[in-house]
């Protein structure tokens, strides 16, 4: 850690083999030896160990929760002669922001004070979602080599300054402007765009608006062809040409462009290729004045900011809108609430316009009535007021007087008394703005038969750009320019009113990235897949030895780049209803259409990487709402009709690297090689206790599905030795193992059970088995820290060839019903074979079970063999 670093906070918030959630849903029922769930009490927290450790460039904090009762997070304090502070600007979030209401056990988090020193004491307290408050004891510093490489792979690094992705300044334009624009703007072309994506050439990916330079060199690295005419240059974008700037001798293009800004991407990409005939260029023009001689000071825009550090998935079931929210609870208390502050910069105000608004986002963290009361910059506003885990929306009119150039505080403190937790979710700020640059560039736009000043610039090379045709800007060329005391100003005089980008020569912006476009042709019939890889382009390689293999069986097998996915469904741009419209049209008008999609690479709740970790979403994965929580769904990417169950058998290898696919294939390979034997390997049955539910009944009955010529195996948790006895099959290598139970993304039961932890010591290769888990989470791919499902599969010395498993909570109701069909089907049933189809005919048979639906999810190959 460098501590020329002014303001660092790490934060881990992972699930480790250690973390044990006892998250098995249960129902109030009767039938089958079920008992009734115990009332959940009031949060609470208990430490099993914490530590503290510094190598002299600030100290590093670890902490693991024996167990939590729907707790919140933690903070953490720093003591010095000088007295305690926060050292913990943010909230470090518990296991409630995922679990909810369930306990947990065995969590383990970490949190750096770049600050701190060997002379620092430090104590943790927890916050309940009750808003019960419990401090633990001082902890004081250890000597430690090396922090970071204690802690390099986990940790998670925010920046002391707003995301610039998340800050917006949005035009307010007139109507009949708004009118014009929007009738000048050409229709994306579908059909363009996948002939562009056919096409040799580059891909240009731009997050923010600007003016845009990309060198030859740059081109050149990316692979395009810098060798052929300039003039044969052509740029699109959402299947629309663009004009652009092309540098004497070819040395540049220009343009203009602006980013998106979804739940899954904040890319907007450009494509450019070498086409048959001369492509379009930014034209000139002039500006002569037109009207009278009234001169516009200012324009109406909103400054609007999101906020995004922490995710919540439990229990914020809000439909497509993002799960993240800012990283400062606003907590309330018995006692006097502490106020949280939110800083943002404002410039360009004019004052001589009265009246300014101000809208705020709130979102309900418990599920109790909220209060909120709002100040700006001190001034009391009226209080926002709203319950439960809903969006809450406070909009004002304000004074303009109480903003202020520069730094404004928005000041927000729940009132709600204790339980009362909310995060702040958005801000926007309307007003009237004057023509000021910030950074040698100004968006704006001018009234009609009004002239202008634009000013702010430092040197007298600005542009300006005539936006009103959004696909075709032109630059004027005739503009006076003043110098003002070492501040040049840019005169507009007097016409019809004009959208504009003005951007002195050294504020011209470098794009994100510059990537070869690889030509795809997926959206045409001439294809045949009865299985369709979908892959990373890292992967190409391994992801072709799977298909080879499939080949060498007599199936139809197509490899297939995500990027081309998105370069032919969604212009581009990371979109998974991109990649279900292609499977739908796959489907549909291939020669042969897939029933088997496999997906090799890992995915991420994070699509927009807010938490700052190394790049996750290779293969991404759909968002859902389930009745508890907001999980990922493979089986959503391939739901046609919306019913919860997916037309095409899919899976997933969630991989990062190389070796792990070729890992995955080897095991897929020698479990199908002595597949002809392997009901004699038996069946393993391993249950918890009957809290919530009778799941060694369970067992028993899911074992009496199956021949009496299969042996099979029990192990309950309440046997003596259990732990040792569940150890022991597991390396017996066992056809197939499953489990009933409570359990986590890392955990059955408890770590004293069965966790992540034991996989490395399991030596059943090269009997490999194939795993059910009825239970909660085990299969949650979503997170840095692999899931227990994705330890089995990844595991070289053994584990499992396939792993069935739930992203999410449900039921064991529910669960038993499908399990009942799988079971009563995978021995007797001569018309299914893989692994997929079984499990699409036991999804089948639950009706009325989305959850059960979209959150089990197969980690392995969905053409197995299972017989």
């Amino acid at each position: 850690m460098k501590k020329s670093v002014s303001f660092l906070v790490i934060v881990l918030i992972t699930l480790t083999a250690g973390f044990a959630v006892f998250s098995q849903k249960s129902r109030s029922l009767v039938a089958k030896g079920i008992v009734k769930s115990p009332v959940l009490p009031p949060s609470d927290v208990k430490l099993s160990r914490a530590e503290a450790l510094t190598d002299g460039r600030g100290v590093l904090l670890r902490w693991q929760a024996e167990t939590e009762v729907r707790n919140f997070g933690f903070f953490v304090y720093r003591q010095t002669a000088k007295g305690t502070t926060l050292a913990s600007p943010s909230i470090v979030g518990g296991a409630a922001l995922t679990m909810g209401d369930q306990p947990a056990a065995g969590r383990e988090y970490t949190f750096y004070d770049a600050d701190g020193s060997m002379s620092d004491g430090y104590y943790i307290e927890s916050v309940g979602l009750d808003g019960r408050r419990r401090t633990f004891d001082v902890i004081y510093p250890k000597y430690a080599p090396d922090l970071n490489a204690i802690a390099r792979e986990a940790l998670v690094r925010p920046n002391d300054k707003p995301n610039p992705l998340l800050t917006k300044s949005l035009l307010n334009l007139p109507d009949d402007l708004a009118a014009l624009i929007s009738a000048n703007a050409l229709p994306a072309d579908i059909n363009v765009q996948r002939w562009v994506a056919a096409q040799p050439g580059v891909k240009i990916g731009v997050k923010q608006e600007g003016f845009y330079r990309v060198t030859r060199a740059q081109l050149e690295a990316a692979g395009f062809n810098v060798s052929a005419p300039g003039n044969l240059w052509q740029l699109y974008m959402d299947g629309k040409e663009q004009s652009i700037i092309v540098g004497a001798g070819d040395s540049y293009i220009e343009f203009y462009g602006k980013g998106i800004d979804t739940p899954e991407s904040a890319t907007k990409v450009f494509y450019l290729i070498v086409g048959a005939q001369d492509g379009k260029r930014i034209t000139t023009t002039t500006l002569r004045p037109l009207g009278g001689n009234v001169v516009n000071k200012s324009y109406s825009q909103a400054f609007s900011r999101k906020e995004r550090q922490i995710y919540i998935s439990s229990g914020i079931l809000n439909g497509d809108a993002e799960n993240f929210f800012g990283s400062s609870p606003i907590i309330g208390s018995t006692g006097t609430p502490t106020p949280v502050n939110l800083t943002f910069t404002l410039s360009g105000l004019d004052t001589t316009v009265p009246k300014a608004s101000l809208e705020v986002g709130i979102q309900g963290i418990t599920d109790t009535q909220h209060q909120i009361t709002v100040k700006i910059n001190g001034e009391q506003l009226d209080t926002i007021v709203g319950g439960g885990k809903t969006l809450m929306n406070g909009y004002y009119q304000i004074p303009r007087a109480l903003l202020v150039e520069g730094t404004n505080t928005l000041t927000l403190t729940s009132v709600g008394g204790s339980g009362d937790i909310t995060l702040a979710e958005s801000i926007k700020v309307g007003f009237n703005r004057n023509y000021l640059a910030v950074g040698n560039k100004l968006s704006c736009y001018t009234v009609n038969y009004r002239s202008s000043r634009l000013t702010g610039f430092t040197s007298p090379n600005v542009r300006v750009f005539d936006l009103n045709f959004p696909d075709n800007p032109t630059v004027f060329t005739n503009l006076q320019i003043d110098n003002n005391n070492g501040v040049y100003e840019v005169v507009m005089p007097s016409h019809r009113g004009r959208a504009i980008y003005a951007v002195e020569d050294s504020a011209v912006m470098t794009p994100d990235s510059v990537t070869q476009n690889f030509p795809s042709t997926l959206a045409t019939a001439a294809h045949n897949a009865d299985l369709v890889i979908i892959t990373h382009r890292d992967w190409l390689t391994p992801a072709n030895d799977w298909a080879n293999y499939r080949r060498g069986q007599g199936m139809t097998v197509e490899v297939v780049d995500v990027a081309d996915i998105f370069d032919e469904f969604s212009y581009g741009s990371t979109s998974t209803a991109a990649m279900t419209n292609f499977l739908i049209y796959a489907k549909s008008n291939w020669q042969t259409g897939p029933n088997y999609v496999l997906l090799i690479g890992d995915a991420t709740y994070d699509f927009r990487n807010y938490e700052n970790r190394a790049f996750q979403s290779f293969v991404p994965t759909k968002l859902v709402d389930t009745v508890y929580e907001e999980t990922g769904s493979d089986e959503a990417l391939c739901d046609f009709n919306n019913d919860g169950l997916a037309e095409l058998a899919v899976g997933r290898i969630p991989v990062r690297d190389t070796n792990t696919v070729t890992l995955a294939l080897n095991k897929t390979m020698t479990f199908e090689n002595t597949i002809a034997n392997g009901f004699t390997r038996g069946f393993l049955f391993a249950s918890d206790e009957p809290n919530g539910y009778d799941f060694d009944g369970l067992s028993h009955r899911l074992a009496d599905q199956l021949p009496i010529s299969i042996p099979r195996f029990f192990v309950n948790k309440t046997q003596v030795d259990s732990r040792n006895l569940l150890l022991n099959n597991l390396n017996q290598g066992r056809y197939l193992v499953n489990y009933s139970g409570h359990g986590s993304q890392s955990v059955w039961s408890a770590t004293t059970f069965f966790s992540s932890t034991d996989v490395p010591g399991m030596s059943n290769m090269p009997n490999y088995s194939v795993f059910t888990l009825l239970t909660c989470l085990n299969g949650y791919y979503l997170t840095p820290a692999d899931s227990l499902g994705e330890t089995l599969l990844k595991s070289p010395s053994g584990g499992a060839v396939a792993v069935w498993a739930s992203t999410g909570k449900t039921t064991p109701d529910v669960q038993e019903v499908m399990a009942t069909r799988f079971f009563s089907q995978i021995a007797v049933n001569p018309n299914l074979v893989r692994f997929g189809d079984f499990i699409r005919d036991a999804k089948q048979n639950v009706i009325g079970g989305r959850d059960v639906r979209l959150s089990w999810t197969l980690l392995g190959d969905p053409t197995l063999k299972m017989k």
